[in-house]
């Protein structure tokens, strides 16, 4: 940055002193000369860059397209990876029922039993009744 500054105050020195030079002279067309080129050299360099800009903007584009790409194929990645924790959970739920049903099995033949009862089983006797005397009796 300051090395862009140096060269361009010594430009600005020398055209001045160039100026100067051809005004002491009496030579204007020098002058008219050095004016023409600097805005020649002025546009050549504004559509130099305004090419590149051009560039760089085509760049951005194909740089965002692909961008936009790669969030697509994340997106399809993400959603089969979805599909398949679906699948898995599907089939290790469907491992648990048999895995329940065989205990289910297991202990109706060990109780001998045709069907499980989760609830159970609560019996009550009822209590004996009290002895009374013919004597009491009214």
């Amino acid at each position: 940055m300051v090395s862009e500054r140096a060269w361009y105050l010594v430009a600005v020195v020398v055209l001045a002193l160039g100026m100067s030079h051809g005004y002491s002279n009496g030579s204007e067309d020098w002058a008219r000369h050095v004016v023409g080129r600097s805005v020649a050299t002025v546009d050549w360099l504004s559509g130099k860059a305004m090419r590149l800009a051009g560039l760089r903007d085509a760049a951005l584009v194909r740089t965002e397209s692909r961008v936009a790409r790669t969030e697509q194929a994340r997106a399809r990645i993400e959603t089969h990876l979805a599909c398949i924790q679906s699948s898995l959970a599907r089939r290790q739920a469907e491992q648990v029922r048999r895995q329940v049903e065989k205990a289910r099995q297991v202990a109706n033949e060990l109780h001998g039993a045709t069907a499980m009862s989760l609830e159970p089983e609560i019996l009550m006797e009822a209590p004996d009744a009290p002895a009374t005397s013919s004597e009491d009796t009214i």
